[in-house]
Parts: C-alpha cells; structure tokens; sequence
C-alpha cells in the first residue's frame, strides 16, 4: 500500500542521514512527505518532516531545521501523538543549542524529559537527558555535563542502543578533552570512533576523527593532528555539514599556527570567520 511505501521511504531517508548522505536523506525524505500528503496520513507526514528538519541541522540551517521541527509538532500535536511530539521537542531543543539559545534549549529539554519520564521511554529519556549534557557542556558546566552523559550511557547500555551509546561515548571524551584530561579524552573517542566505524555512521565517523585530532595536537602529534583535520574535513564537504565544517577550518588554523605556518594558518582562519558569519555563529567568530 502507499502508507507502507511511504515508511520505507521514510526508514531509508533516516538511513541515509545517519550514514551522512544529506542530499539523499532530503530526497527520500521529500518523496515520503509528498506521499504522505497524498495518503493524508498526519503520521507519516509529521515522520517526514522531522527527518527534513533533522537533515537541515546537519548542514548547519538551524533557522530552517526548527520551521520544520514545528510543523511535525503541530501535527503529532494534531493526532496526539505524545511520542513523537516528545522526540521533535527534543530536536528542537538540540537546534536551539546549536544556536546558543541555551535557556530555550533547556526549557525545550527539561519539558520533554518529564513528558517521557511520564510515558516511560526510556530511549528518549537518555537521549534527552544526553541532550542536557551538550547543553552544560556548551556552557561550561562540564561537571554537570558528565552527570549527565553518564546517567545517558548506562540507559543506552542497558537499552542496547550502540549508535545512541557511541555519541555519548564521544561526548564523554570531549568533556574530559574540556577539563584537560587528554589521555582518558582518547579513550573515550577511540572507542565512541570503534563504534561509530561498526555502524558505518559517516557522519559521527569524521566528527571523532577530528575531535580525536584536536587531542593528539593538545599532546604534541602536530602532523597526526593535521593529516586527520584535513581527513575530516574532506568527509564534512562530502556531506555538506557547514556547521562542522566551518568548525574543522578554524581548527587547522589553529594547528598551522602551532605549526609557524602563518600565512596558511591566516588562509584557514578568514575561511573559518566567512564559513561562521554565514551560519551566523558569532560565538565562533
């Protein structure tokens, strides 16, 4: 029937933005919401929007990303759909974090952390509650952060979630990275890397690459550094994650500049100022 193939259109667009193919993801994505639509299956319609908004925060179009998150709302709101209003809240609050909008992230968060506790998803309460953590880490509540990851890991241990417990794994690492514990940030990414790698997730794949450069170059391995930035940063273009990318650019030159290289590190840098003006990230500037 149309509403079966318009889940399978749907599954294969969550496939394809979990691997990192953005402009599959937004295709498959836009053929199930016109499908949906065609059906008028509010449920199908409001899957596909989510996974849209999903795709534009990946790229870095935060302002888009919410505008479809909302339109998912309004219809799980519509059908009552506690569930799936409760995890497109929780991608509201992630996209209101991406733009430093912390308090509006936290009110998103804190409201749908009570919303599953109440229905007892216990997959959405780790994610959220891993959510609050990037949250304080942003923030640099980086005690505070580590709570909550680690209440996270062991929900999506205990839940057998590998792909959820890999990001927590790697947000783990970044915050001992933050607090300046290098060699257990390692650990912690290798192993976030390790699962990442399993799954075939090339989007979280090159995010631990980098993130694992920028502790090598804290420990003084400056070509290692550099020869993985510049590998993450090649996957980010593949995919188009502007926000990422914009992110690795000001990394390499920060790692030149460790390097004396100047006039290569000064190239990266006006490219990172471009790249952030543009995603409007002036905290990053």
């Amino acid at each position: 029937t149309q509403n079966q193939m318009t889940v399978a259109l749907l599954e294969l667009a969550s496939t394809a933005w979990r691997q990192g193919d953005s402009n599959r993801a937004l295709s498959l994505s836009s053929d199930g919401l016109e499908l949906a639509r065609k059906c008028n299956n509010k449920m199908n319609e409001a899957n596909a929007w989510n996974i849209k908004g999903l795709v534009q925060m990946t790229i870095g179009l935060y302002l888009e990303s919410i505008d479809y998150f909302m339109k998912a709302l309004t219809l799980y709101q519509d059908i009552g759909e506690k569930s799936g209003a409760g995890r497109v809240m929780g991608n509201l609050g992630i996209s209101y974090t991406y733009l430093n909008m912390y308090d509006k992230a936290l009110e998103y968060n804190s409201e749908v952390l009570a919303l599953q506790l109440e229905l007892q998803e216990m997959s959405e309460v780790a994610r959220i509650t891993g959510n609050i953590g990037i949250i304080h880490l942003y923030k640099g509540n980086f005690q505070q952060a580590l709570q909550n990851f680690l209440e996270a890991s062991l929900l999506h241990e205990e839940l057998r979630e590998k792909s959820s417990l890999a990001r927590i794994t790697a947000n783990i690492g970044m915050v001992y990275y933050s607090l300046g514990s290098f060699d257990l940030a390692l650990d912690y990414l290798e192993t976030a890397y390790t699962y990442h790698k399993e799954l075939e997730e090339r989007l979280f794949i090159a995010v631990d690459i980098g993130n694992i450069a920028m502790v090598y170059q804290k420990l003084g391995f400056l070509d290692k550094s550099l020869e993985m930035l510049i590998e993450s940063l090649n996957t980010f273009e593949i995919i188009g994650s502007k926000t990422q990318i914009a992110s690795v650019t000001g990394n390499i030159g920060v790692l030149y500049s460790d390097l004396e290289s100047y006039e290569k590190a000064l190239e990266y840098y006006r490219k990172a100022i471009i790249l952030h003006t543009e995603l409007g990230e002036k905290r990053k500037i």
